[in-house]
């Protein structure tokens, strides 16, 4: 999820050129085999779940309030 992230921020604040080519590489994983695809795959699940976790947290009324 880190990886995913930090790419997607550099990839908004690298001008064109061959250095915003390596983090859009890293970002889609467009070059790796499977097993990089499938972590890649699992990272974007954990923004999910934490999205998901988080709005439940928030909707759940709190008891003593």
């Amino acid at each position: 999820m880190l990886v995913l992230a930090v790419t997607g921020v550099g990839m908004t604040m690298i001008a064109p050129g061959p250095a915003r080519r390596l983090f859009v590489d890293l970002h889609t994983a467009r070059e790796y085999a499977l097993p990089v695809k499938l972590l890649y795959a699992l990272g974007s699940l954990g923004f999910l779940v934490q999205g998901v976790t988080g709005v439940l947290m928030w909707w759940r009324p709190r008891p003593g309030r």
